[in-house]
């Protein structure tokens, strides 16, 4: 079914056994090649039809009408049915429908939620347990105040004879595209699976995900069980500086971060601008923005987790002259329980060397939303910023939360202001008697203070893996 996507996959990359260390030692230790033995024929033959010209210019064309499509996905989003933006939706799947009629007539086709999408391939073994592939339709709104700004239009999908232009080219309706197309070119040429294939295609991935993802994951667990899949093959990794390094990298997904929206907003009474505090809402808004763009999270490489396996290989397979020469020899002694020395400075050269190894190893931050005021000559009365949190392996939400907190406190006492801590109000620490202000809760969730109050909370739903 992935006959090519195995072929040309090659060698997978594994992990390493910790507790040794020593020249000898292979850091990144190499699974054998899997070629295709009972369908070799039929792989020589996909290869010929994958690399003409014809193939490749009909494949380009399927994408570029694909990113024509502006399928775009809001943080507002209603649910299906009660917000007429999701109607783009029903035009991607009539186009998917039009460029692709023999995966529509062969495969069993269900609609979830309207807009998600489910193509189940039927094996001739039902012993063998399914194939799932994914991606998402759905792409990250653009911001057409700057769009004369893209070098080419944000929908144009232009091919310029190296590059397909616009948004989704890449993230994700290229994995989209490429499912459909392997599939169709697997139906021309008569193959017949043994195993069922399944594609689910979701529409809300770069917003929740719950109203596309979270209605296939139920849809999905009721037709075939849990843990009924032998493998999924999900949107994945790019490889882009891999490739500039000379060097490409097939690493399997064994874990995802957690990830947490945290909305803070500060209120404070309006007013005339003529006669402003000290501090509006805004101002106090941006302090606390500052004192946690000013404390961000440690990084920490720790020997169980994903990237320090991913570290192995690059110091392994890295083109000469990249990294310093002693990293080899600083991988191999950082597997040793008792090295801690050597963990600490390999990481440390990591991270200076390649600083997309710090991002890995700690949770990231990023304030991605302000609002505030309605009028330049008015007191703005609520301000509001989200920030987006991927949050490590090792850690959890409620250290990020814990992390806010310890941040936002002090700042609340320092500006007389009530903070309702994730909804926990006045069951927060000890230390928040030291606001002077008194509030009130009820139903409509008011709170009265001599300033204002502060209000953190989760923005949207947040999912820990």
């Amino acid at each position: 079914m992935i006959l090519n996507i195995l072929k040309h996959i090659g060698r997978i990359t594994t992990g390493v056994s910790l507790g040794t260390s020593g020249p000898d030692v292979i850091l990144c230790p190499q699974a054998d090649p899997i070629i295709p033995i009972v369908h070799a024929e039929l792989s020589k033959q996909m290869d010929l039809i994958y690399s003409s010209q014809a193939f490749k210019h009909a494949s380009y064309k399927l994408l570029s009408g694909s990113v024509r499509i502006p399928t775009e996905s809001y943080d507002d989003l209603l649910p299906v049915g009660q917000d007429e933006r999701w109607n783009i939706f029903t035009t991607f799947r009539a186009y998917l429908q039009d460029s692709f009629p023999l995966v529509y007539s062969s495969l069993e086709i269900t609609s979830v939620n309207t807009h998600g999408l489910v193509f189940h391939w039927q094996g001739s073994n039902d012993s063998l347990k399914p194939l799932l592939l994914t991606a998402h339709q759905d792409v990250i709104p653009v911001d057409w105040s700057n769009a004369d700004q893209w070098a080419h239009p944000p929908y144009s999908g232009d091919y310029d004879g190296t590059w397909i232009w616009g948004r989704g080219s890449v993230d994700d309706k290229a994995d989209l595209i490429a499912r459909l197309i392997t599939v169709d070119s697997l139906l021309k040429a008569g193959f017949q699976p043994q195993r069922t294939l399944v594609l689910a295609f979701g529409f809300d991935e770069e917003a929740s995900g719950v109203e596309g993802a979270g209605k296939l994951a139920v849809y999905l667990e009721e037709k075939y069980g849990r843990n009924a899949f032998a493998m999924l093959l999900d949107e994945g990794e790019g490889y882009n500086e891999n490739v500039k390094g000379g060097t490409i990298f097939a690493v399997p997904g064994v874990s995802e971060k957690g990830y947490l929206d945290a909305s803070i907003q500060v209120v404070t009474p309006g007013g005339h601008s003529s006669v402003p505090p000290h501090h509006t809402s805004i101002g106090i808004l941006s302090e606390i923005i500052v004192a946690l763009e000013a404390t961000s999270h440690i990084p920490r490489l720790t020997r169980n987790g994903t990237a320090f396996y991913v570290a192995q290989c690059t110091v392994e397979y890295s083109p000469q002259g990249r990294l310093p020469p002693i990293m080899k020899d600083l991988a191999r002694r950082a597997m040793d329980p008792d090295d801690e020395a050597a963990l600490e400075k390999f990481a440390s050269l990591l991270f200076n060397a390649i600083p997309l190894f710090d991002v890995l190893s700690r949770t990231t931050q990023a304030v991605d939303m302000i609002n505030g005021g309605v009028k330049s000559n008015a007191l703005p009365e609520r301000a509001e910023a989200i920030i987006n949190h991927r949050v490590a392996e090792y850690s959890s939400t409620t250290d990020v939360k814990n992390h806010i907190r310890d941040l936002v406190l002090p700042l609340g006492i320092k500006h007389n202001l009530f903070v309702d801590d994730f909804g926990r109000g006045d069951s927060m620490r000890s230390d928040v008697q030291e606001c002077k202000g008194s509030y009130l809760t009820g139903p409509s969730a008011q709170y009265l203070t001599r300033t204002g109050f502060i209000d953190v909370r989760r923005y949207r739903l947040s999912r820990q893996w």
